[in-house]
């Protein structure tokens, strides 16, 4: 920060007048025009919707310290892999629940976004094998689900009321649902929740109803299945949807697409070398995923890249072992990987998409170096910055113990890689406009978040940030006095890690076009 201050008072000093002139030509939106940012203000599944994309569309420049720390009682302690999912008023987490010390049952918890104080709380059946399956939340129909147990289970976001159940053939484990939101007959709505069961040699891929009764477009009550089609075998297979499909790999080696109305036979197959233990990605014209292999050393698995129309195999290149879902942004996925031991460690990965095939562009070194990653995390993408956690020191231990947040723009020899790293927290992260939440060795915690633009950290970039703005450009000691604790790299609008004037059209442009998210 020395540094970054040094350069930027090598810059002209500009009157406030005259960056007030530029920001609108004289004439000034209204101050709270600006501050709408619904379109980043959920996070509704693993990975934050439902094609499993991985990215925020928040300007994220740093967080800026601990909102709060949830309150759990003494038997209740939380699911530390689970993905946080959050709606327009609440955080639900997975807790286990313990009676002398044994595992009795799961809970689920809302949390209050603003202070972490319990909403509400409903009883779930306990998970099995360890599962550190999340929930999905439904916002049209205003419900949240998750299967544990032999069940899937879905509550009303507002008060936690059970809205149904819906008993599996076998447990879930390590599998989060998906749910669509545009799937209609005749314009009746009938969405789909999917998710998989466990099993060595047979699982199974549902998709349950979860619209109202319609006697001739959408037959089914919710929480009834609507369709249902056999894999050849699951574990961790976390279903992706997008546009009227369905896409699943599978434990058996596999990569699926089905059709989401009707389910029947797979509109396509695309067999790979090794089981899938994780969940699929949709990102434009293509499906990502990556196996996960038992044997051999690093980077003994595959990710790949298949033709999401047709299942044709666009690419696929070693990998390091994973359950993670694949992150695809700017013509590159990122991936988290490895474990302690066996031939491996838990490394970052970042490869270049290059359409009909990909390369290694950078992997982080990994413990002791830098230990970020391992096969049970799944980053998250916002602002040009990759959170990513680091695992747990103490084998069999699952609380990852910091949450790193990398610079996607340099790779792990380059200065200022790692941004910023906070312990506490570090397991897969959910992100909305104004905070960030993760789950760690210090519990369920919750981050303010500095949004690129916001000079005087009130959560809102407006007019209101003009003035925090022009003393980060002429003066960053001053903006650290009058506004301790925010970050001077709420300034960087061009998200070149330096804060100079060229950050000043990109400012001006923020506030100009509304600011969102």
């Amino acid at each position: 920060m020395k540094q970054m201050n040094a350069m930027t008072r090598s810059w002209p000093r500009l009157p406030v007048w005259a960056v007030l002139a530029v920001v609108c030509g004289g004439a000034l939106a209204p101050a709270g025009a600006l501050a709408d940012a619904a379109t980043a203000d959920v996070w509704t599944h693993v990975t934050g919707d439902a094609a499993r994309s991985g990215t925020s569309a928040t300007a994220l420049r740093s967080l800026i310290g601990i909102r709060w720390s949830a309150a759990l009682t003494a038997e209740e302690e939380p699911v530390a892999l689970a993905a946080p999912v959050v709606g327009p008023e609440t955080v639900l987490v997975n807790l286990r629940v313990f009676e002398d010390g044994l595992h009795v049952a799961n809970r689920l918890a809302a949390l209050r976004r603003e202070d972490g104080g319990r909403a509400w709380s409903a009883e779930l059946d306990a998970d099995v094998l360890d599962s550190w399956s999340s929930a999905a939340i439904d916002l049209r129909n205003g419900v949240v689900m998750i299967g544990t147990g032999s069940a899937l289970q879905a509550f009303h976001l507002a008060d936690g009321s059970a809205a149904w159940r819906r008993p599996l053939v076998r447990s879930v484990v390590n599998a989060s649902p998906a749910v669509s939101d545009d799937l209609h007959e005749v314009g009746v709505p009938a969405n789909r929740v999917f998710i998989t069961d466990f099993g060595f040699g047979v699982a199974a891929l549902y998709a349950v109803n979860v619209d109202p009764f319609h006697p001739l477009h959408n037959p089914y009550e919710p929480g009834e299945i609507a369709w249902s089609a056999t894999l050849p075998g699951g574990s961790g297979n976390s279903p992706a949807y997008a546009d009227g499909r369905v896409f699943v790999a599978t434990r058996g080696g596999d990569v699926r697409a089905y059709d989401a109305r009707s389910g029947g036979a797979p509109l396509w197959v695309r067999p790979a070398l090794h089981g899938f233990f994780g969940g699929a990605a949709v990102r434009g014209g293509a499906v990502y995923a990556a196996t996960y292999n038992f044997s051999g050393g690093e980077n003994n698995s595959r990710l790949y890249k298949v033709a999401r129309e047709s299942g044709v195999l666009l690419w696929s290149i070693a990998c390091e072992r994973t359950d993670s879902i694949p992150l695809i942004a700017d013509g590159r996925v990122f991936l988290a990987g490895g474990i302690s031991g066996f031939g491996s460690r838990e490394k970052v990965q970042c490869f270049s998409d290059l359409g009909t095939s990909a390369a290694l562009a950078w992997e982080t070194a990994g413990p002791p170096a830098t230990a970020l990653g391992g096969w049970r995390l799944q980053p998250a993408l916002a602002g040009g910055l990759l959170m990513a956690g680091s695992p747990p020191v103490t084998p069999g231990l699952d609380a990852y113990t910091a949450l790193a947040l990398l610079r996607t723009d340099r790779g792990p020899s380059d200065p200022g890689f790692i941004a910023q790293s906070l312990s506490g927290s570090g397991a897969s992260p959910a992100i909305v406009r104004d905070a960030l939440f993760s789950i760690g060795t210090e519990g369920i915690i919750a981050y303010d978040l500095q949004q690129a633009g916001d000079l005087n950290c009130d959560g809102l970039v407006n007019n209101f940030d003009i003035d925090a703005f022009v003393l980060a450009i002429i003066d960053p000691s001053a903006h650290a006095g009058a506004y301790p604790g925010c970050s001077i790299l709420g300034a960087d609008l061009d998200g070149d890690g330096t804060v100079n004037n060229f950050d000043i059209d990109p400012f001006v442009q923020r506030l100009l076009g509304g600011a969102a998210p």
